[in-house]
């Protein structure tokens, strides 16, 4: 793919692309290529995914690189009609993606289907985050982080309930 007309998204696009020497990035070149993990994040605020329906967001989990698995593309690809088979297969990683830590966390969507979604192919994942404050965040100090699984003292669960009911069999489940 020629770096200089490649879809951009949220970024400056080279206008004078096709009149510019192709940049085409040859990831076999490198030594590393058989190296490469890729990691994917999603949230609900996503600006430019569909987040309210299971069957949808598996098509896009797939488009967006869960296709790198080798899996088949999911039913609702004939929804999207964007499901390319990936050019190459290697691990990916849902690294990043997050809820609040209240009871709305056990009836959301998104949450369920990115369960549903990592346990059903086996997938390895991340949840943002750990921490229950920021030291510093959008020009305030001490800010509590209400998406993180510990208190604002990172002493205990900022959500038990959820700690039990959801984290606690989903990591079970993942680990089989």
């Amino acid at each position: 793919m020629n770096l200089n007309t490649a879809p951009c998204y949220k970024c400056d696009a080279v206008r004078d692309g096709f009149r510019r020497e192709p940049i085409v990035f040859d990831l076999d070149a490198h030594p590393w290529a058989d190296k490469v993990v890729y990691e994917l994040h999603l949230y609900s605020m996503s600006e430019d995914l569909d987040t309210g329906d299971c069957p949808i967001i598996e098509a896009e989990l797939y488009q967006s690189g869960f296709n790198a698995l080798g899996m088949s593309p999911p039913p609702a690809c004939n929804i999207t009609q964007d499901c390319p088979k990936a050019v190459r297969e290697t691990p990916v990683i849902l690294s990043e993606f997050g809820w609040a830590q209240d009871a709305t966390l056990l009836n959301d969507t998104l949450q369920g289907c990115l369960k549903q979604f990592t346990i059903q192919h086996n997938v390895s994942w991340a949840m943002w985050s750990l921490a229950g404050s920021y030291r510093i965040r959008s020009g305030g100090q001490g800010v509590p982080d209400t998406w993180a699984l510990t208190n604002y003292d990172w002493n205990g669960w900022q959500y038990q309930e959820g700690i039990e009911k959801w984290w606690k069999p989903w990591v079970k489940a993942t680990l089989g």
